[in-house]
């Protein structure tokens, strides 16, 4: 039995769950193995580094395959993930966690109930792939130490009134 399963026995209506780790794999813990445990998360608060496969379930490659065929996200073969959070409200990605744009394009939006999003602001996300993406959520946070990203934070609050930045 791992660690999770054992915390979530002995605290089995946990709503919010804190969680870092150096790295989120399948010989640590995926974002599946957190769902296993603790299915009724509204907030979940994740830090260290994360390949899109175990955050999604989801092997890139194939992911890219589906893409190139005109397939569905749907029609996919996956893992639990965290698009299985049913009750998820609030994702916080902390500051080791580097979202990717595949986890933007094929996680976020199919996460039923998400209406917040925390996360650090790198070169590879774009105001117009958060727009398209995310757009709908009641709440997305950007956080940023670095004055470079000063024109792309700029053009995301002026395409996106429900940015917050930090």
């Amino acid at each position: 039995m791992t660690l999770l399963m054992q915390v979530s026995r002995q605290f089995p209506k946990v709503p919010s769950l804190k969680l870092t780790i150096s790295t989120f794999d399948s010989t640590t813990v995926t974002v599946g193995d957190i769902f296993e445990a603790f299915p009724k998360l509204t907030k979940l608060t994740i830090n260290g580094r994360c390949e899109f496969k175990n955050i999604s379930g989801m092997d890139t490659a194939t992911v890219a395959e589906y893409v190139e065929r005109g397939g569905s996200i749907e029609n996919v073969p996956r893992e639990k993930s965290i698009t299985d959070f049913m009750e998820l409200e609030t994702i916080v990605f902390s500051s080791s966690f580097v979202v990717d744009p595949d986890m933007i394009r094929y996680c976020l939006p199919r996460v039923p109930k998400l209406r917040e999003v925390s996360l650090h602001w790198n070169e590879s996300l774009s105001a117009s792939l958060l727009r398209d993406n995310i757009g709908h959520l009641e709440s997305i946070i950007l956080n940023t130490e670095y004055r470079r990203y000063e024109d792309a934070l700029a053009q995301v609050a002026e395409m996106l009134p429900n940015v917050c930045r930090t």
